[in-house]
């Protein structure tokens, strides 16, 4: 009875507009308030994430992102002793970019952006 009259009155709150995504949820409650930003992981698969959610992860928090070891190697070998380095049995396992400091491994990256919002830079 409690239960059904909470959402009553949350649906009936003016400042309730829906129920959060999954993707939101998982990008909130199992990767920012682990300390992980999981946007990157979700960009991969195409699975979207709310404008406040990006914003709270990627611009409030500033949290380390999260990828698939093997990921950030562009050779499965090296990436292959990178996981047994890290412990882990396969470079498929999600990996913070915080976690490839250790390693000591370098390389070079190319970025071509398009930023409409300087500021947020």
């Amino acid at each position: 009875m409690g239960f059904n009259r909470g959402l009553r009155e949350l649906r009936a709150d003016e400042s309730f507009n829906g129920w959060p995504s999954r993707n939101d949820l998982v990008a909130e409650l199992w990767g920012q308030a682990r300390g992980y930003d999981l946007l990157p992981w979700f960009d991969q698969f195409g699975l979207p994430v709310s404008a406040d959610v990006e914003a709270g992860i990627r611009d409030l928090d500033r949290l380390p992102a999260v990828l698939p070891l093997g990921d950030y190697f562009s050779d499965h070998t090296v990436a292959t002793a990178a996981a047994a380095k890290l412990g882990l049995d396969s470079p498929g396992r999600l990996v913070a970019t915080t976690d490839l400091l250790g390693l000591g491994y370098s390389g070079t990256l190319a970025v071509d952006a398009e930023i409409a919002d300087a500021s947020r830079i």
